[in-house]
């Protein structure tokens, strides 16, 4: 048998395959075949069938979905000295501080990001100053705005995970909160840069899908429809809220 573990969202995923047809059952579970005409030894085992039938063909090992950032990448190099480090990197460090609720000036910021920075696979010293310092830039410029203040103040659940159906069968909600109008508030958090207006309605148009079935979600739990809010944390050079209208 063969098998093949990988990462995925931090999960072990793990395929395991059978013996090929070309393989009989003493072959398959390592031994030698017995000669044609000879009875097997008392005590052998080599005639019993393998408790799995033998697999026609060994099944592709599972991948991740298309779109979707790897939970690790073994290691990213700069090409040229100075090179910023991936805008995908910089984003995750910007979820870590959100999930720790961390900004700078807040005590071990730092070393988070600069931890997290390590394990996403990031090796050069600057790439890894750089994408901290980036990052701290945006959770400054979020500690800034109205929409912190009210979260801060209110009961919050962060990096929420769920289990709905098949259209989208699981997911990570950033933060669930519940409002001063005590209404549940599902936000999630963009760090795309957005530079013209035209863009922001592009980038509204390609993720509210995604938040609209992250609502569906919560709606079914809480039994209330919930306010969407896609918070883009680098929206020409501030941070822009978009209520999202629920799914109809």
């Amino acid at each position: 048998e063969q098998s093949s573990l990988w990462l995925w969202k931090g999960r072990v995923l793990c395929n395991l395959y059978g013996p090929s047809p070309e393989e009989g059952p003493a072959q398959a579970q390592g031994m030698a075949p017995e000669p044609a005409g000879q009875t097997a030894p008392a005590g052998s085992l080599s005639h019993l069938a393998p408790l799995a039938a033998p697999c026609a063909a060994a099944p592709a090992a599972a991948e991740p979905p298309a779109g979707e950032t790897p939970e690790r990448v073994w290691r990213v190099v700069p090409r040229r000295r100075g090179q910023r480090a991936p805008s995908w990197l910089v984003g995750k460090l910007v979820h870590v501080g959100l999930r720790l609720w961390r900004f700078p000036d807040d005590a071990g910021l730092g070393e988070a990001l600069e931890a997290a920075a390590r394990a996403a696979g990031l090796t050069d010293p600057r790439q890894i100053a750089g994408a901290v310092d980036e990052a701290q830039a945006l959770l400054r410029r979020f500690r800034r705005s109205r929409l912190w203040s009210e979260l801060d103040e209110a009961p919050r659940r962060h990096e929420v995970p769920y289990a709905a159906g098949a259209e989208d069968p699981w997911g990570r909600i950033d933060i669930l909160a519940q409002g001063a109008d005590g209404r549940w508030w599902l936000v999630d958090f963009k760090t795309d840069e957005i530079r013209s207006e035209a863009q922001y309605r592009a980038k509204v148009g390609q993720h509210m899908p995604q938040l609209q079935r992250y609502g569906r979600a919560v709606a079914g739990l809480v039994r209330a429809t919930p306010r969407l809010l896609l918070c883009f944390l680098d929206c020409q050079g501030d941070v822009r809220v978009h209520d999202v209208p629920a799914a109809p």
